[in-house]
């Protein structure tokens, strides 16, 4: 996702969402002396996880890793668990073009963490409502990686679990019916109007029937806090990721009430280099 402040009027149904930032185009001297996240009344088996390019294949990364605890996953742009292999090469290479993508390696390689405890057995994966995104004029990252990840998931859940977009005309963006941009392009912020609602599709799949769609002002604060708490260490920067992230807490969650949380991962700045 873009600015925190770009974040689409459809997204926002008493839901808290957490953009976390990787290199993102806030610059980190904005975030000096961000404050710590609060406590907000979330119930933890509700968390999901959405992302776009990197942000997209972190999700899958989270949803495999922590299948226990990440309840829905939408991805736009991204690949299979471990298709970098901790590679930038490779992350610059097959992970974007989808030509060569060692698919059965990568199953063998899920399985072996998850027998050796390292990471949660995927076959929770099989109760888990996921979306998918792939634009045909993608030329950051191909469909073809997209269709890969499609088979790694139809390894571990029935295919009905699975909402997959892949015959839309965008590029490499964010979709939402507020993009700024034409659906076929590729440049900041990367939000994209395309004539459709995949947050509404997605956030549907997650959590039922949704309250209806603020076409209004938006009630609620955007709130930035610190992410190095996060990290071994306490430098986010070290981890490739940016010192601060960003909430936007709806009035009834900053009070109190129940609230769910979606954790929106963004893509890497595209100033700083084109790749996913």
């Amino acid at each position: 996702m873009a600015h925190p402040h770009m974040v689409p009027h459809s997204l926002v149904r008493r839901l808290i969402i957490c953009v976390i930032s990787a290199f993102t185009i806030i610059s980190n001297s904005q975030g000096q002396g961000a404050p710590p996240l609060s406590a907000f009344d979330v119930d933890p088996n509700t968390v999901t996880v959405a992302g776009i390019s990197s942000g997209g294949f972190m999700a899958v990364q989270l949803q495999v890793a922590y299948s226990k605890r990440i309840f829905g996953t939408a991805i736009f742009a991204g690949g299979p668990y471990y298709c970098a292999q901790d590679s930038s090469t490779t992350a610059q290479g097959y992970c974007e073009s989808g030509n060569g993508i060692p698919l059965q390696a990568l199953i063998d390689y899920t399985n072996n963490q998850a027998s050796n405890g390292t990471i949660d057995p995927p076959s929770n994966i099989a109760s888990k409502p996921i979306y998918m995104f792939s634009g045909v004029n993608d030329t950051t990252v191909n469909q073809s990686v997209a269709n890969t990840l499609l088979q790694y998931y139809e390894t571990y859940t029935n295919s009905a679990n699975i909402n997959y977009n892949n015959n839309s005309q965008a590029a490499h963006a964010w979709i939402s019916p507020d993009g700024p941009n034409s659906c076929n392009s590729a440049y900041i912020p990367y939000i994209n109007n395309c004539g459709m609602d995949p947050e509404q599709l997605f956030l549907s799949m997650f959590y039922g029937t949704l309250n209806p769609k603020n076409t209004g002002s938006v009630a609620g604060s955007y709130v930035q806090f610190d992410q190095n708490a996060f990290f071994s260490g306490g430098n986010a920067n070290s981890y490739s990721m940016d010192s601060t992230g960003w909430l936007f807490v709806p009035p009834n969650c900053a009070n109190g009430q129940a609230c769910r949380l979606v954790v929106a991962l963004h893509l890497r700045n595209p100033l700083i280099s084109r790749t996913a």
